[in-house]
């Protein structure tokens, strides 16, 4: 009698265990989507100026990351392009390596205008280089450019965008 009485508490316990389990499992999931809602409205300013294909790409799935956890309609940031950087918006690769990076860049790049990212271009930087922006960049139109990349910069932070570095 006293086996039986031994193994029903085990099962019992076992059991217990077991649903606690599933309580925490639920609860753990609904603190990260609790999280989402209690970010406030942030303004970011993500900085580009290296010519680094895969710093280019990995700064544009920070920028997804961001508007993931803080969500569209409480974000306003600006990808800012402009020194060296300005070559990661290639519209074409430069050899055939470059396939896949400059891929993740161009759909990142989509993603993220059409989540309300405005990505901007130094004019000044396309001078200095000789780059005709329509021909040889990726998407980027008029009103993406810029008189000064670093004057720009400077006043999204003055406006309250906090400084991103990828």
């Amino acid at each position: 009698m006293k086996k039986y009485l031994l193994l029903l508490m085990c099962f019992v316990l076992f059991f217990q265990n077991c649903d606690e389990k599933k309580k925490s499992k639920k609860s753990v999931s609904g603190t990260v989507s609790e999280r989402k809602s209690d970010y406030q409205g942030q303004k970011a300013v993500y900085h580009f100026n290296r010519n680094n294909l895969v710093k280019t790409a990995g700064g544009l799935k920070n920028i997804i990351n961001h508007l993931n956890a803080v969500g569209d309609e409480k974000s306003t940031i600006v990808a800012l392009f402009h020194g060296e950087a300005v070559h990661t918006l290639k519209a074409k690769p430069g050899h055939p390596g470059e396939n896949k990076v400059v891929e993740a860049i161009h759909k990142r790049a989509r993603v993220i205008k059409k989540r309300g990212v405005r990505i901007k271009v130094c004019q000044e930087t396309l001078k200095e280089k000789k780059l005709d922006y329509k021909r040889e960049l990726y998407d980027v139109r008029r009103d993406d450019l810029l008189t000064s990349g670093v004057a720009e910069l400077s006043r999204l932070q003055m406006s309250g965008h906090r400084y991103i570095k990828p």
